[in-house]
């Protein structure tokens, strides 16, 4: 996942505004919303998911999306910590309106496949994407979050970015239809907009763990005035009973006048503009969430701007209480480190894809140890007019 699948007009990647003609890269599926809700009744608690084939194993290499010829991307894969055979994936399905899941219970010889559940139906939507799943040992619950969001009657802007988490009782069989951790609010040309995006979520699976069953979501809060960022601040929530109900959000980005200097609208040393959090659980169920943050201007070479940073928090009261954030690593990803493609976003050399270089988070299940990957250019030739990439992905601890 890391990126979602698209962008969307108020939000700012790199301190600059998404292009309007972003909600093109939305493609089919933006045609397959109005098939979506084609005979449908409508559901005022969402939409259950949809079971649509079954993949067979193909061997070492198994295409497991047997529905439909349109691409996927942004793929998850979870492990059931108390069943190595039991996994459950999911992907941004393009030919659907929002997210594919991937079922096995028997290591991956037959996949059940289908789409998730959402949001209540519409012509607007919703559309989903940035899917991840976690297992919920002491509830026996499948979780699956994902970013729901609605378009305007136009059909030229994006409205209402919701974090939503659908669970499911058999496992990842069937989904019931989401909750809606937090709600959205406008669109992308309104006087205020909150578009919720690039959730995570994890669950506290350690029986001697005082917050044993806990549940914790983060994403980033993308606040727009009239089109123009504002901020982009690491929310979190979190859930005691599998997924039915949630804390009250909050940010936990917190400030640190040293590390984040930068600032668009923000007061003093507030690190709010952030991207790609991920949360992770220690055995003594402290709880960490590092996220990507563009406001280190010390990091920034002559000429260029935004090199990104990974900063950490932590919460060693259940998400109650959180720290202000610290320093991990500088990025080279800068406004003049990577080539740009024909959208104006961040490519590979000889490519049009987009890229980022945002990465992850796990806690050593035994010791507690602090692994974070990430890629960058920083072996590439970077820092120039014409930058060209040699990409490798790093992992420190």
């Amino acid at each position: 996942m890391l990126a979602a699948a698209f962008a969307f007009a108020a939000v700012m990647v790199a301190g600059s505004a998404a292009d309007d003609d972003d909600l093109g890269i939305l493609g089919h599926k933006r045609t397959v919303v109005a098939e979506f809700v084609k005979g449908k009744d409508k559901h005022k608690k969402g939409e259950p998911s949809l079971f649509e084939c079954t993949a067979p194993s193909g061997g070492a290499n198994t295409n497991i999306d047997c529905d439909d010829p349109f691409p996927n991307n942004e793929p998850d894969l979870e492990v059931d910590p108390a069943n190595p055979l039991h996994m459950v994936a999911s992907s941004n399905d393009y030919g659907s309106c929002c997210d594919q899941y991937y079922t096995t219970f028997n290591g991956g010889t037959t996949w059940s496949t289908g789409n998730m559940s959402t949001e209540t139906a519409g012509p607007q939507g919703p559309i989903g994407s940035d899917p991840v799943t976690v297992f919920d040992v002491k509830h026996k619950k499948t979780l699956h979050a994902s970013l729901n969001f609605f378009l305007s009657d136009d059909f030229t802007e994006t409205c209402d970015g919701d974090v939503v988490v659908s669970p499911s009782k058999d496992g990842g069989l069937t989904w019931d239809p989401p909750v809606v951790v937090e709600q959205g609010v406008g669109c992308d040309l309104d006087e205020t907009q909150i578009f919720n995006d690039k959730e995570w979520i994890v669950t506290d699976n350690n029986p001697d763990s005082k917050f044993y069953g806990r549940t914790y979501l983060t994403w980033t809060a993308f606040l727009a005035h009239n089109g123009e960022f504002v901020s982009s601040a690491i929310w979190e929530s979190h859930s005691d009973d599998g997924g039915k109900h949630w804390s009250k959000a909050q940010e936990i980005s917190g400030t640190n006048k040293q590390l984040c200097t930068f600032q668009t609208e923000g007061h003093d040393g507030a690190c709010d503009e952030d991207q790609f959090s991920v949360p992770t659980v220690a055995p003594d169920g402290t709880v960490y969430v590092a996220f990507q943050n563009s406001q280190n201007e010390s990091l920034w070479e002559n000429g260029e701007v935004f090199d990104d940073q990974y900063l950490l928090v932590k919460s060693t009261d259940g998400g109650k209480h959180w720290s202000d954030p610290t320093f991990v690593v500088g990025l080279e990803d800068g406004s003049n480190d990577y080539p740009i493609n024909a959208d104006g976003r961040q490519t590979l050399t000889g490519y049009q894809v987009r890229v980022n270089s945002a990465g992850n988070i796990v806690a050593s299940p035994k010791t507690g140890t602090l692994y974070l990957t990430f890629d960058d250019n920083r072996n590439g030739i970077h820092d120039v007019a014409n930058p060209s990439t040699n990409i490798d992905v790093f992992v420190m601890s």
